[in-house]
């Protein structure tokens, strides 16, 4: 930055740019420098060194904070001393300043960044509710035929449907309709086994004792 810049002063203050609004004030270039240096990490030090130059008065200074800083952080300023506005273009020593053999300086003695994030765990599956058991007495409205197991085999529609008592299927028949209760088998409720009726073993009838043999 030239130190006599007509546009942008090189020891802050107000800027054409701003249209004559002295609102805006502009930082002294190394007061900026040092609040750079500090909001990257750095002591707010510095070391100067002199160079030739092609403008201004034919030198500049280099302005190195650096060496407070974290590894891998580079501030550095360069002030054409007498320089103007395209001081930006100057020659130092005899060659131009490139800003990106800075970038390709900090590139190399970067910090490496944040690890990756460990790669998020798997969804748990669903858990099966309570009960994934079929009511074994439902029957559809319009038949009888019409089960849990009937509705299993196409619940996209069936599980909609309801029985005479506007039960819907969806309720009755929890594992074929419920689809947490896809990892287990559907369970039909237990149906007791018939009983049958005891039936007495046939009874002869009495032998009369004093019966002779025409009886």
């Amino acid at each position: 930055m030239g130190t006599d810049d007509d546009l942008i002063p090189y020891e802050g203050g107000s800027s054409g740019v701003f249209g004559g609004d002295d609102s805006f004030q502009l930082m002294p270039a190394l007061t900026s420098m040092s609040t750079w240096a500090t909001h990257n990490g750095c002591s707010g030090s510095y070391t100067n060194s002199e160079f030739s130059s092609d403008q201004g008065d034919n030198t500049a200074t280099l302005y190195d904070y650096s060496a407070g800083c974290p590894p891998g952080v580079l501030v550095e300023h360069y002030a054409v001393n007498g320089g103007k506005h395209n001081a930006g273009g100057a020659k130092i020593d005899g060659a131009r300043i490139d800003p990106l053999d800075f970038v390709a300086r900090v590139e190399a003695g970067g910090t490496p960044g944040p690890p990756n994030p460990p790669p998020s765990p798997p969804a748990p599956s669903p858990t099966p509710p309570d009960s994934c058991i079929n009511d074994a007495s439902w029957r559809g409205k319009f038949n009888d035929a019409h089960t849990c197991d009937y509705v299993a085999q196409d619940p996209t529609i069936r599980c909609s449907w309801e029985s005479s008592d506007n039960v819907r299927a969806n309720d009755a028949c929890v594992a074929a309709c419920n689809p947490n209760c896809a990892t287990s088998a559907p369970v039909a409720a237990p149906v007791a086994a018939p009983v049958s009726t005891p039936v007495s073993a046939p009874v002869s009838p009495p032998i009369p004792s004093n019966c002779s043999d025409d009886c």
